[in-house]
């Protein structure tokens, strides 16, 4: 219907979503790599605290300081990866955001142009 309204704004408005559509279908394939990455940290991290699990043995044996620093490194770095993953996730939303309100901001100047030139 909008094609028999208005083709160039047809073509406007349809021009916006196959770039939208292929950026978000790659950064969504990206993000579930780094996501599946953070949860595996987060395994790591709870190896870690389950090998620190006795810790009357690990006070004996003297290395509770060593499964600490294990333990917080592991932590860590979980935590990194999910900050890394959040600010993507923000990035992303933000630039698909932009893209649908440009879109919809470019439609009203080229309906104007468009009538215009009809008159």
């Amino acid at each position: 219907m909008l094609f028999s309204i208005s083709p160039s704004l047809a073509l406007l408005s349809l021009a916006v979503f196959p770039p939208v559509f292929l950026f978000a279908s790659w950064r969504g394939r990206r993000m579930r790599k780094a996501q599946k990455k953070v949860q595996e940290s987060l395994a790591s991290a709870n190896g870690a605290r389950a090998r620190a699990g006795n810790l009357r043995t690990l006070r004996a044996l003297g290395c509770e300081d060593s499964m600490e620093a294990r333990y917080r490194g592991a932590v860590g770095a979980a935590r990194r990866e999910a900050i890394s993953v959040g600010d993507e996730s923000a990035v992303f939303g933000a630039v698909v955001h932009f893209a649908a309100n440009a879109s919809l901001l470019a439609v009203p100047p080229s309906a104007a142009r468009a009538g215009r030139a009809a008159r």
